[in-house]
């Protein structure tokens, strides 16, 4: 007399250990996946969560609550959630970093198994560069506060993006990389 025992293969999560983000960006945190053998069409749970910035996702054939929050769930089979976390994406407002847990369930019988698995979200700042500069050779310039500087020189008036010195009163840059107080 032979008998089998059935066990409930647990779920397993793939991520990655890392990710690099930009600040204030809406980024897609590619790789998540889950996998399940003996899963078939049964429905899964999955939660992800950050403890700080959120998460969005596109449904698609899943069942999804708390988009756009910083916990949200996926219930569906195995491909309808992998279909989803392909579609996940993070945003984040201040630098640092945050961490994301993912816990998948399978909703198999009686027991249910569980995987919690976590990855590290860098959030840096973009680098800003000067793209474009314009100089222009002037006899003097006025500042906001009526101030008239008369060293004459050439100053960069037109900047797409830049870092501008502060001298004084006065805002403005040398093409030379002087700088001059109208004060």
């Amino acid at each position: 007399n032979f008998f089998t025992i059935n066990r409930d293969a647990a779920p397993v999560n793939t991520l990655p250990s890392t990710y690099t983000v930009d600040i204030n960006t809406t980024t897609t945190l590619s790789g998540l996946s889950i996998a399940d053998s003996d899963a078939g069409s049964a429905t899964m749970l999955v939660t992800l969560s950050v403890n700080s910035g959120t998460l969005s996702a596109t449904a698609g054939s899943t069942t999804l609550s708390g988009a756009g929050t910083g916990t949200m769930t996926l219930a569906g089979t195995v491909a309808q959630i992998n279909s989803a976390l392909a579609s996940v994406t993070y945003n984040r407002t201040t630098g640092g970093s945050a961490t994301l847990t993912m816990t998948t369930s399978d909703q198999l019988g009686t027991v249910t198994s569980t995987d919690v698995d976590t990855s590290t979200i860098t959030v840096a700042a973009p680098t800003v560069a000067i793209t474009s500069a314009t100089a222009t050779t002037q006899s003097s310039v006025v500042d906001s506060f009526g101030s008239t500087t008369n060293s004459g020189g050439t100053y960069v008036t037109s900047l797409s993006t830049a870092f501008w010195n502060i001298a004084g009163s006065d805002i403005y840059q040398k093409a030379n990389s002087d700088t001059s107080s109208g004060n």
